[in-house]
C-alpha cells in the first residue's frame, strides 16, 4: 500500500480515510492533481469576494466557514468543518468570486485542488475523475444535511 501513496504529502499519506471513497489506484492518479498545504491557527484561506481557483479537502484541523451579512460588521457562521469535510467546490466548477471566508481554527492541512488540475484530471482520467465528483457530492451533500439539522434545531 505504501507505493499507492508514493508522491502524496505526509499530512495525505497519514490520513487516506479522508480519501476513503476513492479506489487505490484512483487516488494514486488523482494525487498527482493535488497539492498540500500546512496553515497554522488562526490563518485566513480565503477572503469572500476575492477570486477563487482551488478547492480543499481537510486532512487535518478544523476551519470555521464565515458570510458577511448586509450589516458589515456581522458574520454568520456557515459550518466549522473537519477532517473529511470538502470547502471551496464552487471554485472548481466556475470563475466566481469566493463566497466565504475561510479560517483555520486550529493548525490545518489541506489537500487542494486547482480549478486547472480539475480541469486536466477530468480530461485525461475521467473515470477517476468521476470517482472523485461522487466523493465530493457526497462530502457536501452530508454538509448540506447537518446544516439543515442545526436549522431545524433552531425552529
Amino acid at each position: 500500500m505504501t507505493d499507492v501513496y508514493a508522491g502524496l504529502c505526509t499530512c495525505m499519506v497519514n490520513n487516506p480515510s479522508v480519501f476513503s471513497f476513492l479506489k487505490e489506484d484512483e487516488l494514486k492518479t488523482v494525487a498527482h492533481f493535488f497539492t498540500c498545504k500546512t496553515l497554522p491557527a488562526n490563518t485566513t484561506v480565503w477572503k469572500e469576494g476575492e477570486p477563487g481557483d482551488y478547492a480543499a479537502f481537510i486532512v487535518s484541523g478544523k476551519v470555521q466557514v464565515t458570510r458577511e451579512t448586509e450589516f458589515k460588521a456581522n458574520k454568520v457562521v456557515l459550518g466549522i468543518y473537519g477532517r473529511g469535510s470538502y470547502i471551496g467546490a464552487m471554485s472548481v466548477l466556475d470563475d466566481t468570486p469566493r463566497s466565504t471566508t475561510a479560517v483555520a481554527l486550529e493548525s490545518v492541512c489541506i489537500v487542494i485542488i486547482t480549478k486547472n488540475n480539475f480541469d486536466r484530471l477530468t480530461l485525461e482520467h475521467p473515470s477517476c475523475s468521476t470517482a472523485l465528483m461522487k466523493g465530493m457530492l457526497l462530502t457536501v451533500s452530508k454538509s448540506l444535511n447537518n446544516s439543515i439539522d442545526r436549522l431545524i434545531t433552531i425552529f
